[in-house]
């Protein structure tokens, strides 16, 4: 009795003070977001200074990933708005536009007063109305150290032929989200999942909201049959005669058990059409044929010319007891909305890989029961024989890391286009061509202009360290023929600092940590303060003299 009875008690003990550590957890969950709040009201307020549209010429933008990459409607350019890009120390937000002239091969940074705050993980889209216009909704902020995050729920629009944000305030909107989808259908603006995460829980979405732009109202939309799971980043890419909805894959994470979260990959298709005139839409699953890609999260899907759709890269994470390791991809998907068939491209200017690896495999065709994948794969049909490439990269601080790239794989190309080497000419012709090809990589941007595919930055990891990239390439998608280099990749450019072993507090001017946070401004304003106190250090010894 008396054992029952001690035993009672320290189970009474336990649930207690795990009710108190949820209570002490909600607490910090909801200052650290006051924080948050706190510092983009901040940068609100030192944007809301601004009263001119200031536009420079440029380089090209600093790396990032998970930005948005949009082409203009009318004109001859590409529109990129936010993104991340984390240093090993710090984690930073942008806001900043910059436009990419198609034909001139340039950029220009545009500063436009009263513009949303520093987020990535949005959504935009663009539309031809009113000279165009580039809608924008959702999105993060995350704390300089990477921790925290803040989800936004706002929309706006840009209208870029006056060059003006304007915030679109209207009730019964999504709920705060990241990693959603957002597309244009005519003269309304569609948003699908995604997820919003806290330090002691997180939620995935699979509701749909449509906002009409001629009212100015949201709609949640009630649907009928068996649509997609909770999940973020997916593909939702238009029908293309732009009456319905395509979602394909996405990820999701599960609760396990109370203290154990496991990640989810979707490899499952599903068509949303609008039924009837009251509103209502249907959701039907694709089973479609042919190679699709492999599972993946991190990858991007866009539209492409004659009913096709274009995806590019992921990561697929191979989680063991205590460590989590990926595989990167940089192979290119076609799929035939029409065929309901997935297709892989045979650039006929060179020799297409699988994708960069951690470690080398044969890629495989899918077909995982519930459209979920727990990183089992089916046997695999090789699709031709890899040559490992190893380049070494020296990064800012002298670390010099090796990379294995996969290159290979397929033989394409008809016999007129191809040229006979022997020799050396043939290895340089061939590196040549392994070079031009973007490396693997995730969470890259694409856009499509007149049937010309862009892809910029984007991310890969090698071991603990993130590289956050700042190239860009060029695709025709009516030639398929090669990869063109718009901007060389330059790894020191995404500099990594080692973790600070010192648990120095982060807390200071909150001037300062927005600035910090918003754009990689905080360095400048270190020196510049530096160089004031070396100014009134020079004055004080004056005066004692």
């Amino acid at each position: 009795m008396g054992k029952k009875s001690q035993n009672k008690k320290k189970g009474k003990g336990v649930e207690k003070n795990v009710a108190k550590m949820e209570k002490k957890l909600n607490k910090r969950s909801k200052r650290d977001e006051e924080d948050l709040e706190t510092m983009i009201a901040k940068f609100r307020e030192m944007d809301a200074k601004k009263t001119q549209v200031i536009e420079t010429q440029c380089e090209a933008p600093p790396p990032r990933m998970n930005a948005s990459l949009v082409a203009h409607p009318e004109r001859e350019e590409l529109l990129l708005f936010g993104g991340e890009y984390f240093n090993g120390q710090r984690t930073f937000v942008y806001n900043d536009l910059y436009v990419y002239h198609i034909k001139k091969n340039c950029w220009t940074k545009v500063g436009i007063p009263n513009a949303p705050a520093p987020r990535c993980a949005h959504q935009a889209v663009v539309i031809p109305s009113a000279g165009g216009q580039m809608w924008l909704f959702g999105g993060e902020f995350a704390s300089p150290n990477g921790e925290i995050f803040y989800h936004y729920k706002d929309l706006w629009v840009l209208h870029l032929n006056t060059r003006t944000w304007e915030e679109v305030r209207s009730p019964g909107g999504p709920s705060k989200r990241s990693g959603h989808r957002m597309v244009a259908l005519k003269r309304r603006l569609v948003v699908f999942g995604g997820f919003q995460e806290t330090l002691r829980d997180f939620i995935y979405h699979n509701d749909l909201h449509i906002f009409d732009m001629d009212t100015f109202s949201w709609t949640r939309v009630t649907s009928v049959g068996s649509g997609p799971t909770p999940r973020s980043g997916c593909a939702v890419l238009p029908t293309p005669d732009s009456t319905g909805l395509i979602v394909y894959g996405g990820y999701s994470k599960q609760r396990v058990k109370k203290d154990v979260e496991k990640g989810v990959v979707y490899v499952d298709m599903f068509l949303l059409n609008p039924e009837g005139k009251e509103g209502k839409w249907r959701w039907s699953r694709l089973s479609s044929v042919g190679s699709a890609p492999s599972p993946r999260s991190g990858f991007t899907m866009v539209p492409g010319p004659s009913g096709r759709m274009f995806l590019f890269g992921g990561v697929r994470d191979e989680e063991e007891e205590e460590s989590l390791e990926g595989e990167f991809f940089n192979d290119l998907f076609a799929y035939d909305v029409a065929k309901n068939r997935w297709i892989l491209p045979r650039l006929r200017g060179h020799d297409t890989g699988d994708g960069h690896r951690r470690k080398q495999h044969e890629r495989a065709s899918i077909g995982q029961k519930d459209g979920a994948t727990g990183g089992q794969e089916s046997e695999a049909a090789a699709t031709g024989s890899f040559v490992d490439e190893v380049k070494e990269i020296e990064m800012d601080d002298g670390t010099v890391f090796t990379v294995r790239q996969s290159i290979g794989g397929q033989q394409t190309g008809a016999s007129s286009t191809t040229k006979e080497l022997d020799g050396e000419e043939q290895v340089e012709e061939e590196k040549g061509r392994a070079e031009s090809c973007p490396c693997a990589r995730m969470n890259v941007m694409l856009a499509v202009r007149h049937g010309v595919m862009f892809l910029y930055g984007g991310a890969y990891e090698i071991g603990d360290r993130q590289v956050t990239l700042a190239d860009m390439y060029a695709l025709d998608l009516h030639k398929l023929d090669t990869w063109h280099t718009l901007l060389e990749p330059d790894p020191k450019e995404s500099q990594w600092l080692e973790e600070e072993e010192s648990s120095e507090s982060e807390e200071g001017e909150s001037e300062e940590e927005c600035q910090g946070a918003a754009g990689g401004q905080k360095e400048d304003n270190e020196e510049e303060e530096e160089d004031d106190d070396d100014d009134d250090d020079e004055v004080k010894e004056e005066k004692e003299d």
